[in-house]
């Protein structure tokens, strides 16, 4: 039986038992919770197939469990991650819900639809490499 994925926008707070297939496009560093206690965070943003967009937040010791799975640009599929409306000073995006993942939210990779979609992501040079790059003959940098 072929289970059937939402979008992001139909995945809301009193949705139960989701499946939704997603990239991650966005990973911001980890940082600590503005509420003066010692908690970690780190959020990311997912896009969806329609290009859909939610924020995502993992606190804690979860940090360490999801974050050496979840990669920029992979793509995922993602059950049961808790909805739950964010205040407005906390949005990253503007969109009144984001989702926590918890010990219970499944994770599955998966492969690409279209690998030729993404054949630029595979053959960019990291940042902290393009001096060396440079000093090696090649004279320009494109975007």
């Amino acid at each position: 039986m072929e289970k059937s994925l939402m979008l992001i926008p139909q995945i809301r707070t009193d949705t139960r038992r989701w499946t939704t297939k997603i990239t991650i496009t966005e990973d911001i560093p980890v940082m600590t919770c503005s509420t003066g206690s010692d908690l970690k965070l780190k959020r990311y943003v997912f896009t969806d197939d329609e290009g859909n967009q939610t924020s995502v937040s993992i606190f804690g010791d979860l940090i360490n469990v999801y974050s050496p799975v979840l990669q920029l640009y992979k793509v995922y599929e993602i059950s049961n991650a808790q909805v739950r409306f964010v205040q407005p000073q906390y949005q990253i995006l503007n969109q009144p819900n984001q989702w926590i993942l918890q010990r219970h939210t499944l994770i599955r990779p998966m492969p690409r639809d279209n690998p030729n979609l993404y054949h630029i992501l595979d053959d960019l040079t990291p940042l902290s490499q393009i001096a060396s790059t440079l000093k090696n003959g090649i004279q320009s940098v494109g975007m």
